[in-house]
């Protein structure tokens, strides 16, 4: 029978972006109804507005996975019980709201974006859905049949069965074994209580092979990152963006080992991790050159010109992403998730004062341990491929 308690509402931080005529940027925190709200003020003619419900996988039981995908999905989709479905879409055409909802491991979000002259029919939609939810019987099974069906869809997807596979095995006994998106024998919602975000457990070392016989083979390693939401992590990130460059430059270009070889630091909040990828036809040799790479930079330390040629370009990139209100909206609640929404105004000035003992720091730190994860030909590779990075004391001078 489908049943659904609740939607957290009382753990949740609302983000929101009005687009008011000031030069400068400014932002504005308050609580409504114990909930906190960050209000920055643009001059853009949009609204954005998100609800954030922290908890992510550990607000559900394995049994249970997708269920917070579900629900929050469906109650954006199908409007609030005071409409039919059809009256709540054509409600939100007409002022061109534009209603979505994403479930992660750490959190999950609600989002509403609008034009200022229609924001407060907008939020009226948006909160009725949130609060008032229809939950009607047809909807949610054309829904669920959806998630499942796409579910299953994603284990035959290399890509994405890699990302489902390097999560559940390396924290296997965790909540983030749970698959956000659900399983398609999960999929009966129900509530619970959330737990505290931030475990920062440690990666263990380990391998999971899934023998496929595909021509591509695709392998993923994560390892242990700093805390988000603080500077040691900006640092991380800018390091690995770095990395990134080192790992296309070898495995790419020089030696043509992958068209997208990859090293990237992750938004993980609750277990913070980096993590290096290829996709390959020669497996073992692709492992060799990454681990190759990734002790070079734990020992010898990075460039001073590979620092002092990134940090515009990471900013660059950054700001990219911050060009919509929807984005800013996005940055500020993560930012307070992760500890201060005040880290996203200082995210600029962090990159500018690192310099290479900070990015070296990390690197030398954090991941003494992978988990591999390998899909693709078994006969390709052998236990032994897949070596541990070295752990030094310190850079070399």
């Amino acid at each position: 029978m489908f049943k659904i308690k609740s939607i957290l509402l009382a753990a949740a931080t609302v983000v929101s972006t009005l687009a008011l005529a000031e030069q400068e940027p400014q932002t504005d925190e308050f609580e409504v109804d114990g909930l906190k709200v960050i209000l920055r003020h643009s001059v853009k003619g949009t609204v954005s507005a998100r609800l954030f419900v922290l908890g992510g996988t550990s607000n559900y039981s394995k049994e249970k996975e997708g269920i917070e995908s579900l629900a929050l999905n469906l109650a954006v989709q199908s409007g609030p019980d005071s409409m039919t479905k059809q009256e709540f879409n054509a409600a939100a055409e007409k002022v061109g709201a534009r209603l979505n909802a994403n479930a992660g491991y750490d959190y999950a979000n609600l989002s509403l974006t609008c034009v200022k002259l229609h924001w407060d029919k907008s939020w009226e939609l948006f909160a009725k859905s949130i609060t008032n939810p229809a939950w009607r019987q047809t909807e949610f099974d054309v829904f669920r049949d959806q998630l499942v069906t796409a579910s299953k869809q994603s284990v035959s997807n290399p890509d994405a069965q890699l990302g489902r596979l390097s999560m559940s095995k390396a924290w296997e006994g965790t909540d983030y074994e749970k698959f956000p998106s659900g399983s398609p024998e999960a999929l009966e919602p129900e509530g619970t209580a959330p737990k505290e975000l931030y475990r920062g457990d440690k990666v263990s070392k380990g391998l999971y092979v899934e023998d496929r016989k595909i021509e591509t083979n695709y392998v993923k390693g994560i390892f242990d990152a700093p805390k988000r939401g603080t500077e040691e992590s900006v640092h991380n990130s800018l390091a690995f963006s770095i990395l990134y460059d080192r790992f296309f430059e070898e495995l790419r270009t020089k030696r043509s080992l992958s068209y997208a070889p990859s090293a990237r630091a992750t938004g993980y909040k609750a277990r913070p991790m980096n993590e290096i990828y290829i996709s390959t036809t020669d497996p073992k040799a692709s492992i060799e050159v990454m681990i190759e790479e990734l002790n070079k930079v734990k020992t010898e330390g990075l460039d001073p010109d590979e620092l002092k040629g990134k940090k515009q370009s990471f900013l660059t990139n950054y700001y990219m992403g911050q060009e919509t209100n929807n984005s800013i909206a996005m940055s500020l609640g993560v930012s307070e998730i992760q500890g201060d929404w005040r880290m996203a105004d200082k995210f600029t000035e962090i990159v500018l004062d690192a310099d290479l003992e900070d990015l070296n720091k990390v690197l030398r730190n954090y991941g003494d341990e992978i988990f591999w994860t390998y899909l693709g030909k078994e006969e390709l590779i052998d236990k032994d491929d897949f070596v541990q990075p070295v752990k030094p004391k310190k850079v070399k001078k």
